[in-house]
């Protein structure tokens, strides 16, 4: 930990009490002089610190700061988002972090922004990513499998995002096959996994999660405002970006650890307990193909299993999952994702 993360820390862990200058430049083996430029520095990042000659330096609110301080003085893990970049503004976070890859970065590796201009979700679509309002994260990966098993890391991705939401925010959380993470019946979030592999071996894999906190019906193109929320909504409070984001770096860490080890068979079952398709008529398209029938199963490998009205069975890698209705009648409307 740097020491203006320290700084930081101090400031975090006490937020009714005035931290001592003077003690805490001691502490931490500084002069006076070094304090009072990390306290400016904080300002600057937009923290409103309250000064009191004799008493010392506090936060009496904890503004919702997105900054690379704020994420590793809160940060528990022993891999993800220790290597982190912290940008105000950037294209994608996916392709920042796909050049970072390519340049030798360590695994886990983050890079986290306030805004993306042009950030994408599943297929190419578009993904809203205005300033402030969501989590906007992606992680470099160095899985040592096949590219067959990504469709199954994806998977766990999802799960792990759903964990970090739930536990940050205490509502009920489910997923949409393959990696959509709802709310109240509504998407407010999703996972775009890209890989760099060839027929036999992933060199490496950047997820990108994006995750919406309190985007507005305006925020979002006009074909999916019906079917995306937002976590401030859902919650009826803000949810602070920073402790969501150490949330979803923990779970990442943990299912990917398992996933590497191969121990996946509780995550999966895990996973079908949160899965809103199965046991429900569905619609797969992928491409130009688009099959009806029921959402049995989730195979091992994280394929979704379509039985289909004449009984036959077909496994599903990929595609876009439309929920129909239970009883004969016209299509409900189709779950697209949120932000994509």
């Amino acid at each position: 930990m740097t020491t203006r993360e320290r700084v930081l820390r101090a400031l975090l862990d006490s937020p009714t009490e005035f931290v001592s200058g003077q003690s805490l430049a001691a502490e931490l083996g500084i002069s006076r002089p070094a304090i009072w430029r990390h306290m400016a520095a904080l300002k600057g990042q937009g923290y409103e610190l309250e000064a009191i000659t004799g008493k010392g330096y506090r936060l009496p609110q904890r503004p919702d700061v997105l900054s690379k301080e704020e994420i590793l003085c809160r940060l528990e893990t022993e891999s993800f988002g220790r290597a982190l970049r912290v940008l105000a503004e950037v294209g994608s976070t996916n392709d920042e972090a796909k050049a970072w890859a390519m340049a030798g970065c360590p695994e886990g590796a983050v890079v986290a922004a306030d805004t993306q201009t042009g950030g994408r979700g599943r297929r190419g679509r578009a993904w809203a990513s205005p300033a402030g309002k969501g989590v906007y994260v992606s992680v470099v990966l160095r899985p040592r499998a096949a590219p067959a098993a990504l469709g199954q890391l994806s998977l766990l991705m999802a799960l792990a995002t759903a964990r970090a939401i739930r536990e940050s925010t205490s509502l009920t959380v489910s997923t949409k096959w393959p990696n959509d993470v709802w709310v109240d019946g509504r998407k407010v979030a999703g996972i775009l996994l890209e890989a760099d592999a060839d027929l036999e071996q992933v060199r490496s894999a950047v997820v990108g999660i994006g995750i919406n906190l309190s985007l507005s019906a305006e925020d979002l193109p006009a074909q999916v405002r019906r079917t995306a929320t937002s976590l401030n909504q859902a919650a009826g409070r803000p949810v602070p970006r920073a402790p969501l984001v150490c949330a979803l770096l923990r779970e990442m860490e943990t299912v990917y650890g398992q996933f590497s080890s191969g121990h996946v068979a509780r995550l999966l079952a895990e996973c079908r307990a949160l899965e809103v398709c199965l046991g429900r008529p569905v619609s797969v398209e992928l491409g130009k193909q688009s099959l009806q029938g029921t959402a049995e199963e989730i195979a091992a490998g994280g394929e979704l299993i379509l039985r289909l009205a004449s009984g036959e069975t077909r496994a599903f890698m990929a595609g876009d999952v439309s929920l129909r209705p239970r009883e004969t009648g016209a299509p409900e409307s189709r779950h697209e994702p949120a932000t994509e």
